[in-house]
């Protein structure tokens, strides 16, 4: 909003009555006796970004407010080995400081599920043997030879399969 008698004011975030004070407080160093009213035309989609464990991670826009099922949903869900019962969301509080609480996919009996705020930040961790399940793809994808691996009794015919460049590189 940028009312020419008081320039540019930000406000984003506050409720109606929180705006009209914020309002008043600017309009009566400029006019004897100011009396406000305030109507909202329309809302602003709420925006928030869900991260980590997630099929599609990145902003998630929505007209209602969302609960952290409801914004991780709209993110396509977990993937498989996301730690559901440490996830962090993360908020600017009223002074501007950065908080992170941590809480659950699932709350305990008692408990409901968290109502985001806009701009919050949802961040689904891994757990241990995701983030190492993830580090094998990735480390046997460069290996300069395939590798075949098994986790059990070991198998009774163990094969390796060199290109013939990959032969040719061996040490002899």
């Amino acid at each position: 909003m940028a009312p020419k008698l008081i320039g540019s004011v930000v406000l984003g975030g506050l409720t109606v009555p929180e705006a009209t004070t914020r309002l008043n407080a600017l309009y009566e160093k400029q006019i004897r006796y100011p009396d406000l009213s305030l109507t909202v035309r329309a809302y602003a989609p709420e925006v928030f970004w869900v991260e980590g464990e997630v099929v599609h991670p990145g902003v998630v826009r929505s007209e209602l407010p969302l609960t952290l099922e409801r914004a991780i949903t709209q993110a396509g869900g977990v993937k498989t080995g996301a730690q559901t019962g440490d996830i962090l969301v993360i908020r600017r509080d009223e002074s501007g400081g950065i908080r992170a609480y941590q809480t659950a996919l699932a709350p305990s009996a008692g408990t409901s599920d968290p109502t985001l705020k806009s701009f919050d930040v949802v961040y689904v961790p891994q757990t241990v043997i995701g983030s190492i399940n993830d580090f094998l793809k990735n480390y046997v994808k460069n290996l300069p030879f395939s590798v075949n691996a098994q986790v059990g009794p070991s198998p009774v015919n163990t094969k390796t399969t060199l290109s013939p460049a990959q032969l040719q590189a061996l040490p002899r």
